[in-house]
């Protein structure tokens, strides 16, 4: 097949272009909307599918300016440097999503996702700072064949030499995906030895003490809500991973065949490429009002998330012979990656006479535990 005509690079041009739009106004946008009037959504996790969203967002605006920064050597620049430094960005974060996880699960440290919260803006400034840092010199270097790194490529202005294009981008890219992926197989697979545990201690309730039980059922739900936090930033690193399968596919048919390209191949990166604002915003939508993946609301909430810690609570004024009643466990996660609390009765606890020992709750009122 010959190089692309002018007409089938103006046809891939506006592809991008609306695909921009409706990665822009369709998810980039009212996801921004959403994080800015509803703080209990400001977790620790939304910090980084936040900073994917602003990625997204500044990559769309390039990538919608499309044919118009090739016409115009500043305009070039710029559409170049911005498409750069937010795709860097993007895969740094979802890197970033990758090490927390792994700080949850693996490292002794961390109890909760929450107390990751104080460490994510670092986090993503150190994360848009390096890419920054790295992109801005490809303004003045030149390419190996001693022209702007940024420059024309059929569709935008970016790379046009391979080096810059797999040693900046695709190479990283490619590893961090890798990296990532066997870090949330790794996560899933603790949580699945986990819930065994938990399920074959529920099995045994019966022999089991009231207290044994009950700190079961907040294992239980501990690990439900480690599934759901999981979960969610899986579907957000599937959208991100997802999205650069054809960009790649058209990369490696291009390095290896340059005189005959392929205009599906060119459709699809459009297509992919310039829409990822639209499909993290779905994500984001859905894990936010299915999932009910938020915050809780109340200050005592709050503090309680930011220690990582289970609260337990009993009927305020009970009587001795009456603290026997339930105890209401409240397993919440941290101030990031926050679970909807959970609050249930759990199997009544000795009294007194059994070597009980008194523990305070958040109220003040005085809890015996067997």
């Amino acid at each position: 097949m010959p190089p692309l005509t002018d007409d089938q690079i103006d046809s891939v041009a506006i592809v991008s272009r609306v695909c921009a739009a409706l990665g822009i106004f369709g998810g980039c946008i009212p996801l921004c909307i959403d994080y800015y009037l509803y703080p209990k959504h400001r977790s620790a996790a939304n910090r980084l599918v936040y900073s994917l969203n602003i990625a997204y967002l500044i990559s769309g605006s390039a990538y919608f300016i499309s044919r118009w920064g090739p016409a115009n050597r500043v305009l070039c620049e710029i559409q170049g440097f911005l498409i750069n430094t937010s795709n860097m960005a993007g895969y740094l974060t979802a890197l970033l999503i990758g090490v927390n996880i792994a700080l949850v699960f693996f490292h002794k440290g961390v109890k909760s996702p929450g107390q990751l919260s104080p460490i994510s803006t670092y986090q993503i400034s150190a994360a848009w700072t390096i890419s920054t840092l790295v992109s801005i010199p490809f303004v003045w270097i030149s390419d190996s064949f001693g022209l702007d790194s940024y420059r024309d490529t059929a569709q935008w202005c970016w790379f046009v030499d391979d080096r810059f294009r797999m040693g900046v981008m695709y190479y990283p890219l490619w590893i961090v995906m890798f990296v990532v992926f066997v870090v949330c197989g790794l996560a899933q697979t603790v949580l699945w030895r986990r819930q065994e545990q938990i399920t074959s201690d529920l099995d045994r309730g019966v022999s089991m003490g009231p207290l044994a039980r009950t700190f079961a059922a907040m294992r239980s739900q501990t690990n439900a809500a480690l599934a759901l936090y999981v979960q969610k930033l899986v579907l957000h690193l599937m959208v991100f991973f997802i999205t650069w399968i054809p960009p790649t596919i058209n990369r490696m048919h291009n390095m290896a065949d340059k005189e005959n390209p392929i205009m599906v191949l060119f459709v699809l990166q459009s297509i992919f490429a310039t829409s990822r604002g639209f499909w993290n915003g779905l994500v984001y939508f859905y894990t936010t009002t299915r999932l009910g993946f938020s915050e809780g609301s109340s200050k005592s909430e709050t503090n309680s998330h930011r220690s990582g810690s289970i609260q337990y609570t009993s009927k305020k004024g009970a009587t001795a012979p009456q603290r026997d009643a339930s105890i209401v466990a409240s397993a919440s996660f941290g101030a990031g990656g926050r679970s909807p609390s959970v609050a249930k009765p759990i199997v009544p606890i000795r009294s007194p006479s059994e070597n009980a020992a008194k523990v305070k709750d958040t109220s003040g009122a005085g809890v015996w535990l067997g």
